[in-house]
């Protein structure tokens, strides 16, 4: 980040979210913020902090959802039996009426692990040989979205990718 007049020139090198965006601009202009979920980022720029802003960052969106710490990110995404011969010509899939089922019972999920440290490109999923890292992340995932509402808009839009040679279903 760089404000020629605020800041000198620097990167914050724990993880941030877009959304932080929003807290650190009304900052900036003397606004107090407005977001539970951003987070002002002048006292991490300008050394009036040395703490992390974040614990974890999250995501959901319909049955997949994912989150990440210093150093793992843990994605769950839906299993389906659906296959590339259900995709229309846009590669998509076409939604039941109304939208897609947005909840997922455990065994309808796909898990992921990954090591952000040592495999940042997200290679090797390591679920299965940490199963106390994949439950802590799950635990305070599910501590997060409970303090959520439901989702307003529901998923729509879909289509199908591969992992671990695992077909999931990518909803948003």
């Amino acid at each position: 980040m760089h404000w020629p007049d605020g800041i000198a020139p620097q990167r914050v090198s724990a993880p941030v979210s877009s959304l932080d965006i929003l807290d650190t601009f009304l900052a900036a202009a003397g606004v107090d913020g407005v977001s539970d979920d951003s987070v002002d980022l002048l006292p991490f720029l300008d050394g009036r902090s040395n703490d992390r802003p974040h614990e974890y960052l999250y995501w959901r969106s319909g049955p997949t959802s994912a989150i990440r710490d210093d150093r793992y990110k843990l994605i769950e995404y839906k299993k389906t039996a659906l296959t590339t011969d259900d995709l229309d010509a846009t590669g998509r899939l076409v939604p039941p009426d109304g939208a897609w089922r947005v909840a997922a019972d455990a065994s309808e999920l796909f898990v992921a692990l990954y090591d952000l440290q040592s495999d940042p490109g997200e290679q090797v999923n390591l679920a299965a040989r940490h199963p106390d890292v994949v439950d802590r992340l799950r635990t305070a995932h599910r501590r997060w979205a409970e303090t959520l509402g439901d989702p307003i808009i529901l998923p729509y839009r879909s289509t199908l990718a591969e992992f671990d040679g695992v077909t999931v279903q990518l909803l948003f």
